[in-house]
């Protein structure tokens, strides 16, 4: 039984969507959940296909163009699609928030 479910997520971080670092942690956590969804992500009316969500594409990921404030919506179809979503959406904000506490200790150790 193939399942649906959505969601908007705002990119709520200054350095904008992700670096690539980051996509590859999130290729890395979607991969070890083995869950069958497929993941799309729509920005301004451009879709994303990411592909399974156990198989995540890196450079996909990398390539959609987003920044502060704008809205992502993100789909996942198949048996675990529910799943999915959630793990994918903390997936996503929690590697973002790495991304910043890295730059910030960068930061901080450069002007020490």
């Amino acid at each position: 039984m193939s399942r649906e479910a959505q969601q908007t997520i705002v990119v709520k971080h200054h350095c904008g969507w992700l670096q690539p670092r980051a996509c590859v942690d999130i290729k890395r956590r979607m991969t070890r959940t083995g869950l069958d969804a497929d993941i799309r992500v729509i920005k301004d009316g451009r879709e994303f296909k990411l592909g399974p969500a156990r198989k995540l594409s890196v450079l996909k990921l990398m390539s959609i163009p987003a920044e502060e404030g704008d809205e992502l919506e993100v789909l996942a179809e198949g048996p675990d699609a529910e799943e999915a979503l959630a793990v994918f959406e903390t997936t996503v904000h929690r590697c973002a928030l790495d991304m910043v506490e890295l730059l910030q200790r960068s930061k901080e150790g450069g002007s020490a």
